[in-house]
């Protein structure tokens, strides 16, 4: 349905995790619009479903009863996955309310925290981001969250995080939470207010980003009605033993209509935010959250490189074969673990024939671990605590170490030593000392690319997220130091020199970013552009160097954030129309 030009157009965005009821609430606007009251929606006994549906409703007898509508294109029931293990919305889908002057396009997409996994999860941000980009503005942001949710456990924190995550910092005024289940609280927002507050709170200590938490931006509804009147509609049995209790659901679609009505209304006094803005941001995330790990491994092994021992068998090759030896990066898939990252836990394997070593995750606390809402590949990852692998207090009951010392990974990683032909002959000493003078002057200089690199990514997040994911290349490194530690225990002697190495380079991140941070909050650091994060990946996926084993590590973690091939074949333009007869 394409609206006529004349027609006010306004774009909302329907974000919230898996469960909290966007479908019914969609379903509920449209009777909304469509009826006045709630007498006058079971006189019409047509109840307006524009998604799928399919719920159970148990009588006085314990009798359940399975009700089913099929929505207003029935071709699309396919779109609801409405099993009890499964999360609902599968593809997103673009619902318009709209009479002769106004319309409402409201966007369905699937839930983060999806109940598939963290991997369906990845897939669907990639999902919500395309379909973002085929429109120009977005008027409100809807977040819905339950009135039941009585703390701010680690997965609420993680769904929150990583839906405000997809939005540029500038959409902060464009967002609304909506309480859902609110006729429990007395139509309000119960212990979700709590929840609520303890994490805007925590945005704005950690972000100087307020969002306003009042009775502008936080609306309750309870969208029961909506079920009572598929029930009256489709069953005699229910209308006979429900008629008696019909005026508590006439309170709840009244208060809930009216406070439906006041949230629309206040889409006519937001400005647009500017949908590019936001789609730019979702895009160099995703390349700089992949990109983290790579970095932060290519710097161990420069580091590696730099040592007396690494220069002095280099120089012996040379002399003996005019080869020099390469290490190469090999990455195998593996069905998603739960590890430990701890210095007993890490297992440094020897490469035969070499002095150098692989390394080894070699507890696997959870193998085969398809928990839900868990970053990949990051910690500490608060989200682990939901592992079976993990006890009341958060410690592993496979090796014994604290959760946050734990990573969820889908990729083993190796590397190998190759012989790389520099000379057609042997080199003589002082030729080998010299080729090995300018190849260790090289690595330095890749070394403060690549810090440089993460810093400017970094500032590019500060500059236009709402959330970034903090201290990630911190974590890293530290897990690089924890690689080299497991090393020196077993006899590797210049891995001590590694590790001060890879500490000294920390440090130096450290101080850099530090000074970023102080003159950010002065205004006086330049504007990072969406141009300027594809050219710092250009330019580390060509370091003469390590590039080409940057690119591999990074194209292997982008696997991960791409969709699923039946997400691929959805229909994107696909708008499904509702003429209703009252708007705001």
């Amino acid at each position: 349905m394409s609206l006529k030009s004349t027609v006010r157009v306004y774009n909302i965005l329907l974000l919230g995790t898996t469960g909290t009821g966007k479908s019914t609430l969609v379903n509920s606007i449209a009777n909304y619009f469509t009826y006045e009251t709630l007498e006058e929606a079971l006189e019409a006994n047509e109840p307006i479903c524009v998604i799928p549906s399919s719920f159970d409703l148990t009588l006085a007898n314990f009798k359940k009863i399975i009700i089913t509508q099929y929505g207003i294109n029935r071709a699309d029931v396919g779109n609801e996955n409405h099993s009890g293990a499964s999360s609902c919305t599968q593809k997103p889908r673009v619902y318009s309310f709209y009479n002769d002057e106004v319309g409402f396009n409201v966007i369905d997409i699937p839930g983060i925290g999806d109940t598939r996994g963290m991997m369906q999860d990845a897939a669907n941000k990639k999902i919500i981001s395309d379909k973002i980009k085929e429109f120009t503005e977005i008027h409100g942001i809807f977040i819905l969250f339950k009135a039941s949710e009585p703390r701010l456990t680690p997965e609420i924190k993680y769904n929150l995080n990583e839906t405000l995550m997809l939005l540029h910092a500038s959409a902060v005024p464009n967002i609304m939470f909506v309480i859902t289940n609110a006729r429990g609280q007395d139509y309000g927002p119960g212990p979700a207010m709590n929840t609520l507050k303890e994490y805007v709170g925590d945005l704005y200590e950690k972000k100087k980003i307020s969002i306003e938490l009042n009775e502008n931006t936080i609306f309750c509804v309870d969208n029961e009605a909506y079920k009572f009147q598929c029930g009256w509609n489709k069953s005699e049995e229910y209308r006979n033993e429900m008629k008696d209790l019909k005026g508590n659901y006439i309170k709840s679609w009244d208060f809930s209509r009216k406070v439906i009505f006041k949230l629309f209304e206040k889409m006519y006094t937001l400005s647009g935010h500017n949908v590019q803005l936001t789609s730019s941001v979702g895009q160099a995330r995703t390349v700089i959250h992949c990109a983290i790990g790579p970095l932060a491994t290519i710097t161990g092994y420069i580091q590696r490189a730099l040592t007396p021992a690494s220069r002095q068998a280099n120089i012996e090759t040379l002399m003996k074969s005019g080869n020099q030896i390469k290490n190469e990066v090999e990455i195998e898939k593996t069905l998603p673990r739960t590890v430990c990252t701890s210095e007993k836990c890490i297992e440094a394997i020897k490469i035969p024939g070499t002095k150098r070593y692989n390394f080894n995750f070699n507890t696997v606390c959870h193998d085969k671990c398809y928990l839900r809402n868990v970053a990949l590949a990051k910690f500490p990852e608060p989200a682990l605590e939901d592992c079976q692998a993990f006890d009341i207090d958060g410690n592993c009951t496979n090796c014994g170490c604290r959760v946050e010392r734990h990573m969820h990974l889908s990729q083993k990683q190796t590397q190998k030593q190759v012989l790389n032909k520099v000379a057609q002959q042997p080199l003589t000493k002082e030729e080998a000392e010299k080729f090995m003078d300018i190849f260790v002057a090289a690595q330095v200089k890749e070394q403060a690319k690549i810090i440089n690199a993460i810093v400017k990514l970094s500032i590019y997040l500060k500059q236009n997220a709402i959330l970034e994911y903090n201290n990630a290349f911190e974590e890293r490194i530290m897990l690089e130091i924890r690689k080299e530690q497991a090393a020196l225990s077993e006899g590797v002697e210049d891995s001590a020199d590694v590790i001060t190495k890879l500490q000294n380079t920390l440090k130096h991140y450290k101080d850099q970013m530090k000074a970023i941070n102080v003159s950010i909050a002065n205004g006086s650091t330049s504007k990072v552009t969406e141009e300027e994060v594809q050219e710092v990946m250009t330019l580390l996926f060509t370091l003469p160097h390590n590039g080409a084993n940057i690119r591999k590590m990074y194209e292997a973690e982008s696997l991960d954030c791409k969709a699923t091939p039946d997400m691929k074949n959805a229909n994107p333009k696909e708008i499904f129309a509702c003429c209703v007869k009252y708007l705001p």
